[in-house]
């Protein structure tokens, strides 16, 4: 450009001296007019010297072109924007067919194998090996320190208290009562009610008391055993992006068996970043902390009493007494079929036990994390 500007002047100057030498004057300029062949020359060259040469636009054209060609190199098939905001199309397509993978943001690349045994693979195993587990076992690891402790035992004044009568056919010849007729409701204690059972003449029967419920405590649970872990995997994290062939969110490489190319997240996720390849999650951790919580109880007691079966409805005629102790009798003789009942109590409770439970163990997984594999 600058050569062009020192052109216009001397291009200038001379169609003013051709103007004054048309009018018949002469003025300075005639002699660079006039003079030798180079004197042009000798102006522009001073022109130049003036203003200085092209060397910064040659400068800032090669720039430009090294620009691109980085533009190029960096690219792996999506457009690449420059800082001049124009966009370069460049190279093959990013595919996990071709060994190409993009790393979402958030997500770290990870060479992941489903045990804890295999040495990093190359590339990988500049930093210790991340070892994880899927499952933990807290079945064993807790225990109750004591018994439980009663705090308010069972009473047989409330009503609603439920009989049971179990049953079977002397001619099978097991006496044992193993067939479950009925829950009986008894509302009121000592009232007559109608309704009863089977036919006493032909079958074996039992009658069982209520069981009454009270309240406990059960005790502390203690730990007498590690949660146990499961589902063991090992992930590896690139020594280098160059180790991993990455450049920018792309990385082309291959692992060896059994590793595969996975992301991992760090706090979990749960769930695996919309649109990208890796669409299977394990929810993993480092390891288990374990709680024992409290151990769980029942009280229970039976309300002992005697059932008073009778023929008619209204509990006044033909009375069988059966005491109701869970013991399985033959056959009622003198009683076809009871249309009314009455229960009296025979004292109670009786047999009160606080059953101890379990303690259920407890806790929460260590560094727990998400990581996503191709299916």
């Amino acid at each position: 450009m600058r050569k062009r500007v020192a052109r216009s002047r001397s291009r200038a100057v001379a169609a003013a001296a051709l103007v004054v030498a048309a009018c018949g004057g002469r003025t300075e300029l005639d002699d660079f007019v006039t003079g030798p062949p180079d004197a042009a020359n000798v102006l522009e060259a001073s022109a130049d010297a003036t203003l200085g040469t092209d060397a910064p636009y040659a400068s800032a054209d090669a720039a430009t072109a090294e620009a691109d060609a980085t533009d190029h190199a960096v690219s792996d098939g999506g457009p690449v924007p420059r800082p001049d905001g124009q966009v370069v199309e460049a190279g093959p397509p990013c595919t996990a067919d071709g060994g190409c993978y993009v790393v979402p943001p958030d997500w770290t690349l990870v060479a992941f194998a489903p045990n804890q045994s295999s040495p990093c693979p190359p590339g990988f195993s500049a930093a210790p090996p991340t070892d994880l587990t899927a499952t933990v076992d807290t079945s064993r690891a807790c225990a109750c320190s004591a018994p439980c402790t009663v705090l308010q035992p069972p009473t047989c004044d409330a009503q609603g208290e439920a009989l049971q009568e179990w049953y079977d056919d002397p001619d099978a010849g097991s006496n044992a009562c193993t067939t479950m007729y009925q829950d009986v409701l008894i509302p009121t204690p000592g009232a007559c009610w109608l309704g009863f059972g089977p036919a006493y003449w032909a079958l074996d029967v039992m009658f069982q008391a209520p069981t009454v419920y009270g309240t406990c405590a059960g005790a502390d649970g203690v730990q007498v055993g590690p949660a146990v872990l499961g589902g063991p995997a090992r992930a590896c994290v690139p020594d280098s992006p160059e180790a991993a062939g990455c450049v920018g969110d792309r990385c082309t490489l291959a692992l060896p068996a059994p590793y595969r190319v996975c992301i991992d997240s760090s706090p979990a996720f749960h769930l695996c970043p919309a649109g990208s390849v890796f669409t299977q999650p394990h929810d993993l951790e480092t390891g288990f902390s374990l709680g024992c919580g409290p151990c769980n109880c029942d009280v229970t007691a039976t309300c002992p009493g005697t059932l008073a079966l009778f023929s008619d409805t209204q509990c006044m005629n033909d009375e069988i007494d059966i005491a109701a102790d869970s013991t399985c009798r033959p056959p009622v003789s003198g009683l076809s079929q009871a249309s009314s009942f009455e229960y009296v109590r025979d004292g109670g409770p009786a047999d009160v036990t606080c059953t101890q439970g379990f303690s259920a163990g407890g806790g929460a997984g260590i560094n727990p994390q998400t990581v996503c594999c191709m299916p």
